[in-house]
């Protein structure tokens, strides 16, 4: 499996659970804990002041307007992962442009 091409990791509060655990985690052989480490993260939150991850920012601002002011940057997708509220919010306010599901069997 490859990684994704992603330019950015947009993350709610699931940002705790990858933090706490893919920057130890050793290689897993397919990419995904080198790109995890490497990736662009941004966190919405209200109350997290320190994101203590490598390549990681935390946007405490408007999330709607955070994420607009990072779809006008140059680069490839933003990925939202993890965070159903975050999901919901960014759909209302016209945001997402294309649809991604992943099932696991």
């Amino acid at each position: 499996m490859t990684a994704p091409r992603t330019r950015s990791l947009l993350v709610g509060r699931p940002f705790e659970d990858l933090r706490g655990y893919w920057p130890t985690t050793s290689h897993d052989g397919t990419g995904i804990t080198d790109y995890l480490n490497q990736v662009s993260k941004y966190v919405v939150s209200s109350t997290m002041t320190d994101p203590q991850w490598q390549n990681s920012t935390i946007l405490s601002g408007d999330p709607v307007e955070q994420v607009r002011a990072l779809k006008e940057q140059p680069g490839q997708d933003i990925t939202v992962t993890g965070s159903i509220t975050l999901c919901y919010t960014l759909v209302a306010a016209g945001l997402v442009d294309e649809y991604r599901l992943l099932v696991c069997r």
